[in-house]
């Protein structure tokens, strides 16, 4: 497979990841996910539950269609419609966090991962608030995958074996787990007490499986 194959694939994969995850933090704190959707502020009290649901849904589907595309050759057809759907998404969301930040409301939750959930109920505070940054993540994210969209239009087939894919994957996963732990830590800096916010998070821990 040529270079460029490969940064389809890598775009593909990345987003496999982010969508995956995604999904199962809201899949995990579905009451956190839907307080973050309503902070917002651009949804119906009473559709606030549906549109959470259909989100983690849509997530979690975008997820399998992107990992199906990356690691079975066979789906490769599926690729403009996974790859167009999660560009969706990402519009959606950055529309979503621009408009409040047009509002002057940065300090809500961005409802992205929820994967450091009890945090939110140790700290008191959001796990991430909305910025600038997050609309740069997610505008470099979509640009990821217009290779695999325009490849997909042209017709291009990937014709990568299985080491590619493979390679990819793992590459996509280790991006995302740089950038996870990267995040955590300037999490752990910005709360009052410094690196004290690890054991505080460590007994809470203890307090609650005790």
């Amino acid at each position: 497979m040529s270079l460029p194959g490969i940064f389809v694939l890598a775009g593909l994969a990345v987003s496999a990841v982010v969508f995956a995850v995604s999904a199962y933090g809201k899949f995990q704190h579905p009451r956190k996910f839907r307080d973050a959707l309503a902070a917002y502020q651009l949804i119906p009290g009473a559709l606030v539950s549906f549109v959470a649901w259909a989100i983690a849904v849509s997530e979690a589907a975008i997820a399998a269609l992107l990992v199906a595309v990356v690691v079975l050759s066979a789906a490769d057809f599926l690729r403009l419609y996974a790859a167009s759907g999660a560009l969706v998404l990402y519009a959606l969301f950055s529309g979503a966090v621009a408009i409040n930040l047009l509002r002057g409301r940065d300090d809500i939750d961005c409802g992205c991962f929820f994967a450091n959930g009890d945090a939110l109920d140790s700290r008191q505070e959001p796990v991430a608030k909305i910025n600038a940054g997050l609309l740069a993540r997610n505008t470099a994210l979509a640009a990821a995958l217009l290779p695999a969209i325009l490849t997909a239009i042209a017709g291009v087939a990937l014709n990568a074996v299985w080491w590619e894919r493979i390679g990819a994957t793992l590459g996509a996963i280790t991006v995302i787990l740089i950038f996870a732990s990267v995040q955590m830590l300037r999490g752990f800096q910005r709360t009052p007490g410094g690196s004290g916010s690890v054991s505080r998070l460590a007994l809470h821990a203890e307090d609650r499986t005790s």
